[in-house]
């Protein structure tokens, strides 16, 4: 009876499986060494499979054949390196032993190897490891040209954000749907209101970056917070761990995206204080925290039936920022005020301070008049802070004065556009200093 050659083929990928020659290769050294030894041969073409996972997944034919390789029906297995098997270390230890259990003649170009000698059996782990270390190196090199490309200006991969399409392999402009970009800055900055925006996109039957999906009010949050629309962005490689900053079509200018910023800032701020809950707490919305200055909030024990103010300031930065798993929440770990407060009673004292002061005014000028010193001093620093004050108020109202007059003659065509950024974000950044 006539031994059979397995001959195992397999490339990296569809490319390579379409192009042809490393498969086609692969099978004709095979059959020659088959024809070379006087066996027969069996193939086992796996195509286009990429070797870096860790189980059998994605490789069907390689599963039939350890199957094979089991019930004791190979003897002999070609395969043209040994990393066609796999270049995956955990996976190829336990090919390697089941080739070594049942007595499998492995055969390469170069000749046989019988893992049942000690010496064949070291040479093959020391290609092994060979085949790892160059994998590795391999990757490492496409990850480095992949972020070096990405730094020249080509786009890192997946679908372009909304306002853009690929040409040629970098982001260029979609004028069909910048011109809504350049819109729903416009819009947002004159206050009109982000689901009037949503209304006004739907209305014009303007699609999303999903085809067939509806815009939703995320997606246009996601629009006024991308940096891409004046210009700029960052990429970020995980397995390099580096960052990059890159450049594409500016639809807008960085002045607006920071006013945009500002604007969504304080809505957010807004919202946090207005806190949805269930139930009506007198005082919540006048309270604040002595440690970390957070707002004070209240809840409902169901246990005793208690209500409680508390400082709730660890639990919303827990939220915002979740702690690694590894991590536990503890109590006191942030804000130290881990004490409460029992509602019922925190609002009978104060309504019975407020009312007891209120009735008798003249007793609370006095009270204030010698806490605070009315004298002379105080109303010259009194009258000092609101000089200045209003001296902020001035520069503030100049300065916004002058970013609509510069807006305006950009838009009509009355200043080129880089005299435009210039003063525009000269402007910006004199009205953050008076803010601030």
């Amino acid at each position: 009876m006539t031994d059979t050659l397995h001959i195992y083929t397999r490339v990296s990928s569809a490319v390579q499986e379409t192009q042809g020659t490393s498969l086609q290769s692969q099978e004709e050294l095979g059959i020659a060494k088959a024809k070379e030894l006087g066996f027969d041969y069996r193939l086992w073409n796996e195509g286009g499979r990429s070797s870096r996972f860790e189980d059998l997944h994605n490789r069907p034919v390689l599963r039939k054949l350890l199957l094979e390789i089991e019930e004791g029906k190979v003897d002999h297995l070609f395969v043209f390196n040994t990393d066609r098997l796999s270049r995956n270390q955990k996976m190829w230890g336990g090919i390697r032993w089941k080739l070594k259990q049942n007595q499998v003649h492995l055969h390469t170009p170069s000749g046989v190897i019988s893992l049942s000698s000690p010496m064949d059996d070291l040479v093959l782990g020391i290609l092994s490891e060979i085949s790892q270390y160059d994998n590795a190196l391999r990757s490492e090199r496409s990850q480095i040209g992949k972020l070096k490309k990405v730094q020249s200006g080509y786009w890192h991969g997946g679908p372009p954000p909304f306002g853009y399409r690929i040409q040629d392999g970098v982001l260029v402009e979609n004028q069909d749907e910048s011109k809504w970009i350049k819109r729903i800055y416009d819009r947002y900055l004159n206050g009109v209101p982000i689901i009037k925006i949503k209304a006004e996109l739907e209305t014009n039957n303007v699609e999303p970056r999903r085809k067939g999906n509806t815009w939703s009010l995320g997606s246009i949050q996601k629009i006024l917070r991308n940096t891409f629309y004046y210009g700029r962005y960052s990429y970020r490689d995980k397995k390099l761990n580096e960052t990059v900053e890159c450049y594409c079509p500016a639809f807008i200018t960085e002045a607006m995206w920071h006013r945009a910023q500002d604007k969504r800032k304080n809505t957010l701020k807004r919202k946090g204080q207005i806190n949805k809950t269930k139930h009506f707490y007198m005082l919540r919305d006048f309270m604040f925290c002595a440690h970390c200055s957070g707002f004070v909030s209240a809840r409902k024990c169901n246990g005793n039936r208690e209500q409680h103010y508390y400082c709730a300031s660890n639990e919303r930065n827990w939220k915002i920022n979740p702690p690694e798993d590894t991590q536990k929440w503890k109590r006191g770990k942030g804000c130290d005020m881990t004490k409460a407060l029992n509602v019922l009673r925190t609002d009978e004292i104060v309504w019975d301070a407020i009312m007891k002061t209120l009735s008798d005014p003249a007793k609370l000028h006095d009270q204030l008049s010698a806490q605070i010193g009315i004298d002379g001093a105080y109303r010259k620093r009194r009258t000092t802070i609101r000089k200045q004050v209003q001296d902020f108020e001035t520069q503030l109202t100049a300065l916004d004065s002058s970013l609509v007059d510069i807006e305006t003659d950009y838009r009509m065509g009355k200043v080129a556009e880089r005299i435009y950024d210039r003063v525009a974000d000269n402007l910006y950044a004199e009205r953050q200093s008076v803010l601030e």
